[in-house]
């Protein structure tokens, strides 16, 4: 019997396993001629791993594959040549309400309230717009080298960089075959950044932030929150939101909170999912996007963008009370700085021109 066989009759029926366990058997399954039956293990493995909850040793033995394939993962990640602090975001995706791109439309709003936001993006694969997807809708050219979004990023405060292109030889193995948060989403978009950042903010679609929030700071990743939010316990979305509960796990302390109203603490009403929801295709997607940066999105949605800008606000040390993060956030949108901020953005990218 092949290790990764034997590894899934261990998750099967409970068994822990160990990080090289873990790793060991997902090298044997990389090297397997049958590349259909490797890519099907290989979600067997993720899901029935997350089914019962995976351990962070368990994560970490996942890591190990990923930087096995990506040697570079975590190491060689570059600096900005700046002062101030670089926040890095990133989510899991696979959320279980299919909402607008709140994350994207935070990275502008905060970046143009001083921060230095590193995002990390991807196409969609479960959602009818991804980061990428609403971006180049919207006329960013995101096929931007490397070098030169380190420029860009250093003048304006926002980098955009795309997963796909950070790891492409596991990306090629794995991406594109998840609809729902698995194993990996506990850690895999948090680690990807190629900047190095002095602080994370990382949504995962789930409850069991704490599990993501402990194997990221293992792995090293210091500083920074976990976060996720839903209207019923059953499907999350990974971001924060003024739906009935949020979930946030601080890196740095290992503090949790669960079930917490996040709106009792901004001060700001509380909305059905409905108001968050993504349009049926990427024209209204964008349509959305727009009239989020213009602040004539709707309460409920510029509140879900205040939100996650606030925490983006706080981790660059900008100021260290939420709710004044927050309200900084909903004066840029309703003043126009936003829409600003990603005009500049998106002429910086395009007059640098599409690589050849």
């Amino acid at each position: 019997m092949k290790n990764y066989e034997l590894l899934l009759h261990h998750i099967q029926n409970g068994v822990v396993l160990s990080r090289l366990e873990i790793f060991n058997a997902l090298k044997t399954l990389y090297h397997e001629t049958d590349n259909q039956q490797a890519k099907f293990c290989m979600g067997m493995i993720l899901y029935g791993l997350s089914v019962r909850v995976p351990t962070p040793e368990e994560l970490w033995g996942l890591v190990d594959f990923v930087e096995y394939l990506e040697p570079s993962l975590l190491k060689n990640k570059r600096k900005l040549p700046i002062c101030e602090p670089v926040i890095g975001l990133a989510g899991s995706g696979k959320k279980g309400i299919k909402t607008f791109n709140i994350s994207t439309i935070s990275a502008i709003v905060a970046s143009a309230a001083g921060c230095f936001i590193s995002k990390a993006v991807s196409k969609s694969v479960s959602s009818v717009t991804g980061s990428s997807d609403i971006l180049s809708a919207a006329g960013v050219n995101i096929d931007i080298s490397f070098e030169k979004m380190i420029k860009i990023f250093t003048e304006t405060g926002l980098g955009i960089f795309q997963i796909e292109k950070t790891i492409p030889k596991f990306d090629n193995f794995y991406g594109g075959i998840f609809l729902v948060p698995h194993a990996l989403s506990y850690a895999l978009a948090a680690i990807v950044n190629p900047i190095l950042c002095d602080s994370i903010i990382y949504g995962f679609a789930g409850k069991n932030i704490e599990i993501s929030s402990k194997i990221l700071h293992q792995i090293g990743l210091k500083k920074g929150v976990v976060v996720s939010s839903t209207d019923d316990k059953v499907l999350y979305i990974d971001e924060l939101t003024p739906l009935q509960y949020n979930n946030i796990s601080y890196i740095e302390t290992q503090k949790t909170s669960k079930n917490i109203n996040l709106t009792n603490i901004f001060g700001c009403k509380r909305c059905s999912p409905d108001e968050l929801k993504s349009s049926i295709d990427i024209n209204g997607q964008l349509d959305i996007f727009n009239l989020c940066l213009s602040g004539k999105a709707s309460q409920a949605q510029n509140n879900a963008i205040a939100m996650n800008t606030a925490f983006m606000i706080t981790e660059a040390g900008i100021t260290d009370n939420l709710k004044t993060a927050f309200e900084m956030a909903h004066d840029i949108i309703m003043s126009g700085k936003a829409l600003k901020q990603f005009n500049h953005f998106k002429e910086m990218v395009n007059d640098l021109g599409e690589d050849r």
